[in-house]
Formats: structure tokens, sequence, C-alpha cells
């Protein structure tokens, strides 16, 4: 049963890890559901704002 918990986590680690590396780029895309393992973190990055003077705490 711990097996089906930790498969998951254990899949994204390895597709992160291989999809870092030239040589091991395409078993990323095979890992990945959609063929593009950093899909989803270029959305995030592109939906958040880059902070500018205004937006930062003075401190």
């Amino acid at each position: 049963m711990t097996g089906a918990f930790l498969s998951t986590p254990l899949t994204v680690m390895a597709m992160a890890i291989l999809a870092e590396f030239r040589g091991t780029r395409p078993l990323a895309v095979l890992l990945s559901g959609d063929g593009k393992p950093y899909a989803d973190l270029k959305a995030q990055s592109a939906e958040a704002p880059a902070p500018t003077a205004s937006t930062k705490t003075a401190g």
C-alpha cells in the first residue's frame, strides 16, 4: 500500500532530474503526461508578475 503513495512523488522527482540533462530529456518527456515536463512551471512563472520597487516592502 505504501508503494501506491510513493510512486507519484518518486516519478515526478525522477522526471524533474531527467529533464535537466540533454541526454536524458527524452525519458522525462516519456514520463510526463503531455510531453512537456516543465509546461506547468512555465505557465506559473508567466502568470506571476515580476516584483517591482513598488511591491517590495521596506524593511
